[in-house]
This record gives C-alpha cells, sequence and structure tokens, in this order.
C-alpha cells in the first residue's frame, strides 16, 4: 500500500509545471507584456503591464495556466481614455497572439 507521502508526491509529479514548462509559459508572458508595451506606447498610452494570479506566484499547474495581465495607468489619464485605447490594446495584441481574451 503506498504511502500518504508517496501519493502526494506522485500527484505534485503529475501537476507541478516541468522547467520546460515555465521556460515556454515564461518566454510568453515576456512576448505579452512587450507587445502591450508596445501597443499602448504607439497610441501615447503611458501604462504599466503588470502580471498578477498563478503565474505571478508561481504556483500554477502543469496544463491549466493562464496569464493575469493588468494596465495601469496615472490617476491623470481619463477613465475613458483607458478603457478605450487600453482595452483595444490589449484586445489587438491578445488577438495577435492567438490568444483567448477575457475582460473583467
Amino acid at each position: 500500500m503506498n504511502s500518504l507521502k508517496q501519493i502526494l508526491e506522485e500527484v505534485l509529479s503529475e501537476v507541478k509545471p516541468r522547467p520546460e514548462d515555465e521556460e515556454r509559459v515564461n518566454e510568453l508572458l515576456d512576448r505579452v507584456v512587450d507587445a502591450l508595451k508596445a501597443e499602448t506606447s504607439s497610441r501615447g498610452l503611458t501604462v504599466e503591464v503588470e502580471v498578477y494570479g498563478s503565474v505571478a506566484k508561481g504556483t500554477w499547474l502543469r496544463g491549466d495556466v493562464d496569464l493575469d495581465v493588468f494596465l495601469r495607468a496615472d490617476k491623470g489619464v481619463p477613465r475613458d481614455r483607458l478603457i478605450g485605447e487600453g482595452l483595444e490594446a490589449a484586445r489587438r495584441v491578445f488577438e495577435k497572439l492567438g490568444g483567448r481574451w477575457v475582460e473583467r
């Protein structure tokens, strides 16, 4: 009979990202962040691109990864401009890179 420790190690080996998984996700994240910076800059919109969620914390599971990326603007940027230009820039980047878009 398997011990609890053996079972936990087996499950962990199945869900923990392998080094090649981490490399692939980090490369994609770099592409997304760089593309968002370029796209927002080309629109004259100054924002910080921030990453949150399981990828930022290093707690994502193999086979179940999503990128939680946010655009943060200074208070001086009008809200309607950030929403209009920022969301359009993000939508365009994710479409170019072949990702799925979810707006919250």
